[in-house]
């Protein structure tokens, strides 16, 4: 479903995209949407009915986006609801992908 959506928006931005895919179980996905439940500032900022997720969700779909993007896919590991460590992790890749572009 991204794989589709993100390819059009991906071809305008050739050079200079990446998809950064967090790779994290429902699980963890389900608390992190829950908590948003509770810190709402409209409502519509982010919190999901958890229906919704379970049926959004159910299928991975990892390989698809690989297809799509090949050697343009960033995967983030994040298996444990600590929001903090996965900011980290993306802040560190997205600046080492700007570092090689402005490289090139």
């Amino acid at each position: 479903q991204y794989a589709t959506s993100l390819a059009s928006l991906f071809s305008c931005l050739n050079k200079i995209a990446a998809v950064i895919y967090v790779n994290a179980p429902l699980e963890v996905c389900l608390s992190r949407n829950a908590h948003r439940a509770n810190i709402r500032l409209t409502p519509d900022s982010g919190f999901v009915p958890e229906d919704i997720m379970n049926d959004y969700y159910a299928c991975d779909d990892i390989s698809e986006m690989h297809s799509a993007f090949g050697d343009k896919i960033i995967i983030v590991e994040n298996a444990t609801d600590d929001i903090k460590s996965l900011t980290t992790k993306i802040r560190k890749i997205v600046i080492s992908h700007l570092l090689l572009i402005n490289d090139t």
